[in-house]
């Protein structure tokens, strides 16, 4: 189901105890050209944070609180199937799943 972020914390689909929020975003340019910012390396997926392109953003949120976030790191084909997409993403995930 597609709904807006704002409508989610909004509290329209109730109180949100524990749940996760998934979005493809671009990081804010500030006025520049997206296009001609430097691109994140692949393997570098401790900075997926600063991708430029379009990219998963998985937000945590407890008590109606966003309280982690994870970026996948972006890849311009929007596929975001190599390991360096989902290794990340199911540690982020298994880390936070089993401690619940």
């Amino acid at each position: 189901m597609d709904v807006s972020v704002d409508a989610i914390f909004a509290g329209h689909f109730g109180a949100l105890s524990h749940a996760y929020l998934i979005t493809l975003d671009y990081r804010p340019h500030a006025g520049r050209d997206p296009f001609s910012a430097s691109r994140i390396e692949r393997h570098d997926v401790a900075r997926a944070a600063e991708s430029q392109c379009l990219h998963p953003i998985v937000r945590c949120i407890r008590d109606g609180e966003v309280v982690e976030t994870h970026h996948v790191i972006e890849d311009l084909a929007s596929e975001w199937k190599e390991p360096e997409h989902v290794d990340p993403l199911k540690a982020f995930l298994a880390g936070r799943l089993g401690a619940r």
